[in-house]
C-alpha cells in the first residue's frame, strides 16, 4: 500500500465518511477534524466499524495545525509524500518531499 491518505474535514459528513471508509478496507488513514471534541466521536464510530486510524485536531485556517499534520504524515510513512509544491506548507517546501508531476 502507498502511503498514509490524509483526510481533512473528517469530523462529520462527507470527509468522515471517506475516512472511515478507507479504514476499513485496511489503508493507514490520518482523519483531521478541525474541533476537538470530534476527535472522541470519529474514534468511537472507527471502533464500532472495527477500523483503525489516527483521528488528530487540525484546522486548516491554522498554520500551526497544518505544519503538525504534514510532518505527522511524513513520519507516519516509510514512503517519501508526494505533493505539489503549493499544497506544501511554507516550512517543508524543498525539504526532500517528492514533487508531483502535475
Amino acid at each position: 500500500m502507498a502511503g498514509p491518505i490524509l483526510i481533512t474535514g473528517a469530523g462529520s459528513g462527507f470527509g468522515k465518511e471517506v475516512a472511515l471508509r478507507l479504514a476499513v478496507a485496511g489503508h493507514e488513514v490520518i482523519a483531521d477534524v478541525e474541533i476537538i471534541a470530534q476527535v472522541s466521536a470519529v474514534r468511537a464510530e472507527a471502533r464500532q466499524r472495527g477500523a483503525e486510524l489516527r483521528v488528530e485536531k487540525m484546522d486548516v485556517t491554522d498554520p500551526g495545525d497544518r505544519e503538525n499534520a504534514w510532518t505527522g504524515a511524513s513520519r507516519s510513512s516509510s514512503t517519501t509524500p508526494t505533493c505539489p509544491e503549493a499544497a506544501r506548507p511554507p516550512t517543508s517546501r524543498r525539504s526532500g518531499c517528492a514533487a508531483s508531476s502535475r
